[in-house]
């Protein structure tokens, strides 16, 4: 179990200089999905108290939370699914401390392009969601910025091709960020 969750978090930081992961305290491992009671704000100020199902969770820098039957099922099938990939995502994201769904990028330049090409497909995702159309990314990455970069993260390296192929500013971003070109392994 640890030996398949450190090599896929690993995968998010190969090349990188500086330390990442150093906040991280806990790695949680379920056998499956679990229950987490919470309060959640919709945008009309509405609170709902409801328990959600999770395969995964980043509640900040310090512990992740991981259901071990969905580590086990990553890149089945056509889905770009990887629990651990989507989570460490969040956490790198929590990590960086700015705006959600911006991760720390090396240079304001660098961050500017991230910021443009990300908002625009993001909108881009959003508008296609709400339209009822057929998406290549899981319509979950259109809750919010957070949720956007773990799914393009997940997509990135479990279907690099044909999120290159669909998205290529966004897949040119990741692959910038991720210091990786995982569509050129195949």
């Amino acid at each position: 179990m640890r030996l398949t969750i450190a090599a896929q978090a690993c995968l998010l930081v190969v090349g990188r200089d500086e330390h990442v992961y150093d906040d991280l305290r806990s790695i949680l491992v379920y056998p499956s999905q679990f229950v987490v009671a919470g309060q959640w704000h919709d945008d009309d100020g509405v609170v709902t108290e409801e328990a959600r199902i999770l395969s995964g969770q980043a509640w900040d820098v310090s512990r992740i939370i991981l259901s071990w039957e969905d580590v086990q099922t990553r890149g089945q099938g056509d889905d770009a699914y990887n629990v651990v990939i989507h989570e460490f995502a969040h956490y790198l994201d929590h990590e960086a401390g700015g705006m959600v769904g911006t991760p720390a990028v090396d240079r304001s330049g660098e961050q500017r392009q991230w910021a443009e090409v990300f908002q625009h497909e993001f909108a881009a995702l959003r508008a296609a969601v709400d339209a009822g159309a057929e998406t290549f990314l899981d319509p979950y990455a259109s809750e919010d910025e957070a949720e956007f970069f773990a799914v393009a993260s997940e997509a990135f390296f479990e279907a690099a091709d044909r999120l290159r192929q669909r998205h290529p500013a966004l897949y040119a971003q990741l692959a910038a960020f991720y210091r990786l070109d995982p569509a050129a392994w195949l």
